[in-house]
């Protein structure tokens, strides 16, 4: 909850106009690695490697937090707020192997393991954060709308912009009188997400979720299952400092597919409140605070 509580307060600084400014005084680490990784001509199987976990990241990251509930809201009903995902790198994420040698991923150690003669490091980053405004607002009875994004800085990647949008189908009008006490919905969502002017991610993602009260209407539980697929794309000739050392555009897969999520949704009059843990390729905790009616 701690966390939570940071990046929500974080959210608060997104759109001061600050990015450009702190981008000038940085160094963008991806982008300086990626370059000393061309230079050094190890090719676009080190590439890959070097950021396979880091597209697997982007994938999870911005797949979670995108509901609370299962019911449709009518129009002109909505939510507003910040919602927040909250991902540990595993260890699984910090090394790959190239050429039999085990090499620091981007989202590695900051110091290249001892076998390791190229001199490339990782960013040595523990955790990542992904904050954004969401809107969900309903047009219909079983139909509602929903659209997010975010615009900030992150020195050891760069200035990142992302933006989403979706669409939620409710089948609560139509559960057996049985399952009454269940609210049901299907959504899809297409979200973008840019670093700088070389970097592009985007993520499909279909789930279906369901959400009933806890001994009260004002706390619900929520849960899904969904589906998502991750695409990736630099080029290599944006890179500064690449000169004739570029190989084009490199396109790669997220590894991340299923997922699994469970939370709990708290309302106080026009607040709401919520929290769910994520079981996918890489876990994590998505929460949100949000103003809604």
């Amino acid at each position: 909850m701690k966390r939570i509580g940071i990046l929500i307060v974080l959210g608060g600084i997104f759109f001061t106009g600050n990015s450009g400014n702190l981008l000038a005084q940085e160094q963008n680490d991806l982008g300086t690695e990626l370059t000393a990784i061309l230079n050094n001509r190890l090719g676009q199987n080190y590439l890959t490697g070097y950021t396979q976990s880091l597209v697997n990241v982007f994938g999870s990251a911005m797949s979670g937090g995108l509901f609370h509930r299962g019911y449709i809201k009518q129009f002109p009903h909505l939510d507003l707020g910040l919602t927040a995902v909250y991902l540990k790198i595993p260890a699984e994420a910090k090394t790959f192997r190239f050429r039999g040698e085990l090499k620091p991923t981007f989202l590695g150690g900051e110091s290249p393991t001892a076998a390791d003669t190229s001199g490339i490091s990782g960013s040595g980053l523990k955790e990542f954060y992904l904050p954004q405004l969401q809107l969900n607002l309903g047009l219909t009875s079983n139909v509602e709308f929903l659209i997010r994004g975010s615009q900030y800085h992150w020195k050891e990647i760069g200035d990142i912009r992302l933006l989403g949008t979706g669409i939620k189908f409710g089948f609560t009008d139509m559960l057996p009188k049985y399952l009454m006490a269940l609210n049901v919905s299907v959504q899809a969502i297409y979200q973008t997400l840019k670093v700088d002017s070389w970097l592009n991610s985007a993520t499909f993602g279909m789930n279906i979720q369901a959400s009933g009260p806890v001994l009260n209407k004002s706390l619900e539980f929520y849960g899904g299952l969904g589906y998502e697929i991750t695409a990736l794309k630099f080029d290599t000739a944006r890179l500064e400092g690449v000169g004739n050392n570029a190989i084009g555009v490199i396109s790669m897969d997220g590894e991340n597919k299923w997922r699994m999520c469970l939370g709990l949704s708290y309302t106080l009059m026009i607040l709401n409140v919520h929290l769910d843990y994520n079981l996918g390729f890489y876990n994590s905790i998505a929460g949100g605070l949000m103003i809604s009616f």
